[in-house]
């Protein structure tokens, strides 16, 4: 239904949540901004904008988000664990306090 859209410039709790998850699995990493836009293709900029909330996450960048950092694409959007190896499920547990 399409009032149940959001039509603004704001970003949902979900968008936001996602981004945060993006977030900590760059830390996870030990990499910088400009390190992890390099592993996506994008530019520094690019991918701070898309970490601060100011530009939107578009779904081919989101898959490629995700096989960077190996995890499912339902992990960044709302936290799905299935399709994890137990191992990154321990790994995903600990690094979100799950």
């Amino acid at each position: 239904r399409l009032e149940n859209i959001n039509m603004t410039n704001e970003i949902s709790v979900t968008h936001k949540r996602c981004i945060n998850r993006i977030r900590i699995l760059r830390l996870e990493n030990s990499w910088s901004q400009k390190e992890t836009a390099n592993h996506l293709d994008m530019k520094p900029t690019s991918y701070s904008d898309l970490e601060q909330g100011a530009k939107r996450i578009d779904l081919d960048k989101l898959i490629t988000i995700a096989n960077v950092f190996k995890v499912p694409v339902g992990f960044l959007a709302n936290g799905e664990r299935d399709g994890l190896s137990f191992e990154r499920k321990e790994q995903i547990g600990k690094l979100f306090d799950l």
